[in-house]
């Protein structure tokens, strides 16, 4: 008799999603965990946490359990959804704006409300300070503010 298998949650990310399907196929395949990493070159400990995705498959590691699994191109496939997840969850979501030089100084203008050096006569009259922020928010080149967050 086999040891208990911990519980996947597919649903939970790409990554769990993966690892189920990992498991999936390892055991339709008639493959232990300990069978399968030795014929793909890794340690069990290594793929049981793929399994339950504490850790993240290499594409390496997919190919080769892809190739060993007979998965046609489905384990490959589902590493770039998981890579694709994980850049998205790299990217800071609340990341602060800095603004400097030109910016900077635009969006002191605007909020000192210096009406002469409006860039923005056409705008029409801003009385609202959230509404002179959003459009020196707009205005500031997207260069800078790239650069700006580069350089934190």
């Amino acid at each position: 008799m086999g040891a208990h298998m911990s519980r996947l949650n597919p649903h939970e990310s790409a990554r769990h999603f993966f690892g189920a399907e990992l498991r999936h196929r390892r055991l339709a395949a008639g493959f232990s965990q300990a069978a399968l990493a030795s014929r793909v070159i890794m340690a069990a400990s290594s793929l049981n946490k793929v399994e339950l995705a504490l850790r993240f498959p290499s594409a390496d590691l997919a190919a080769r359990c892809d190739d060993v699994l007979g998965a046609e191109g489905a384990l490959v496939r589902l590493h770039k959804f998981v890579m694709a997840e994980r850049a998205r969850a790299d990217e800071p979501l609340n990341e602060p704006v800095v603004l400097s030089g030109p910016e900077a100084r635009a969006l002191r203008r605007l909020l000192a409300g210096d009406a002469a050096e409006d860039p923005a006569p056409s705008r029409g009259l801003m009385t609202d300070v959230f509404d002179r922020m959003d459009f020196a928010l707009e205005t500031a080149s997207p260069s800078m503010l790239s650069m700006e967050r580069r350089m934190q």
